[in-house]
């Protein structure tokens, strides 16, 4: 049975062979999860002494973080504009240095975000997590190398539908983030309606990109 799967949650994981959760943690909390990712999330800096020396410590000792975040940009909070490049540039070099995928959190800075993929220049995957804004600026992100993961407003969201329907198969993610309503599966089934595909054929093209961004081989 194909999984499936979500990229983004806040809830614990129940992984299993009909599931995949990458469960969000902080650098404060415990993470119980097979799969998890650990970052330093703008609204959040500043929480501890020296984050950035703390979550090197994590990625040096624990082998089941497979993803550094959410991390990213949000220019509509108090912290500077300069805070947020520093620690978004510090994790982009962990992420170089453990060969680790980012999971982005990203609020009206899409132009500084697009120009710092382009300044790095290499194959690290950025997945853009809770993507809702436009299909044009969907068309852009993808051509300049993001994976885009739409969330439990599609549900909801007719605006969403056109979204979806612009991004690429080998460029989709889907997630739950916080959301205590929908399930992924509700997720799944909306999207295969909307794209006119059989479910488990969009299935296997998302845990495609899964294994490609997270370099995962399930068949082991």
């Amino acid at each position: 049975m194909l999984p499936f799967i979500d990229i983004h949650c806040h809830h614990k994981s129940r992984n299993s062979k009909e599931h995949i959760e990458i469960y969000n943690a902080f650098l404060d909390s415990e993470n119980g999860s097979a799969h998890y990712s650990l970052g330093i999330h703008p609204w959040f800096i500043n929480r501890e002494p020296d984050q950035i020396a703390l979550l090197t410590s994590y990625l040096e000792s624990d082998k089941d973080i497979i993803a550094i975040g959410e991390c990213g940009l949000d220019y509509t909070i108090e912290t500077p504009k300069a805070i947020q490049l520093s620690f978004f540039q510090a994790q982009i070099g962990l992420a170089e240095k453990f060969n680790k995928p980012l999971i982005i959190h990203c609020v009206k800075a899409f132009d500084d975000l697009i120009s710092l993929k382009r300044q790095n220049n290499s194959d690290l995957s950025w997945v853009l997590h809770g993507y809702n804004k436009s299909p044009e600026l969907a068309a852009s992100l993808i051509d300049h190398g993001f994976y885009l993961s739409i969330g439990s407003k599609l549900c909801n969201s007719n605006r969403l539908e056109h979204i979806l329907k612009r991004i690429s198969l080998d460029r989709l993610f889907f997630e739950t983030d916080n959301d205590e309503v929908y399930k992924i599966e509700d997720i799944y089934v909306q999207s295969a309606q909307i794209l006119e595909l059989d479910q488990d054929e969009l299935k296997k093209r998302i845990e495609m990109n899964f294994n490609s961004v997270f370099n995962e081989d399930r068949s082991k």
